[in-house]
C-alpha cells in the first residue's frame, strides 16, 4: 500500500470516523484516483487538502467506494453451485407442493416428508 493511500485512510478515519482500510488496496487507490481525476487534482496531498476544505467531498469518495453491483449474479461458480449441488439436493428430498381446499378458497401448502438439509448449510 502506498504512503498516499495510507494518508487517505488515516485522514478519513480521523476527520470523519470512517474506517476505509477494509477495502482492497487496488480498489481504494482506484477510487481515490477517480475522484482526483474528476476534480483535476494532481497529487494526493492536493486532494486531501480539498477533502479537508470541502466536507461534501467525503460523500463523493464514499459513493465511489460503494459497490453498486452484486457479485453474486456475476459469478459463474455461484450458478454452477446452484445447478449442480443445491437444486438437485432440493429435488431429491421430495418436496411436494399440493393444493388444499380450505374455507377461504384454494391455497398452496408446502409439505416436506423430512427436513431439508443443504450442503454447507445448517437448518438449526
Amino acid at each position: 500500500m502506498s504512503i498516499e493511500t495510507e494518508k487517505c485512510i488515516h485522514f478519513m478515519n480521523v476527520r470523519y470516523g470512517l474506517d476505509i482500510s477494509m477495502y482492497q488496496t487496488s480498489f481504494l487507490e482506484k477510487a481515490i484516483n477517480a475522484r482526483m481525476n474528476a476534480l483535476g487534482r494532481e497529487s494526493t496531498e492536493d486532494y486531501l487538502l480539498f477533502l479537508s476544505n470541502v466536507p461534501a467531498e467525503s460523500f463523493e469518495i464514499i459513493a465511489q467506494l460503494s459497490n453498486s453491483y452484486s457479485e453474486f449474479f456475476r459469478n459463474p461458480l455461484t450458478f454452477a453451485y446452484l445447478e449442480q449441488i443445491i437444486l438437485p439436493s432440493l429435488i431429491s428430498q421430495k418436496i411436494k407442493i399440493m393444493k388444499r381446499k380450505s374455507g377461504f378458497g384454494r391455497r398452496l401448502a408446502l409439505r416436506v416428508r423430512k427436513p431439508i438439509v443443504l450442503p454447507f448449510f445448517s437448518m438449526k
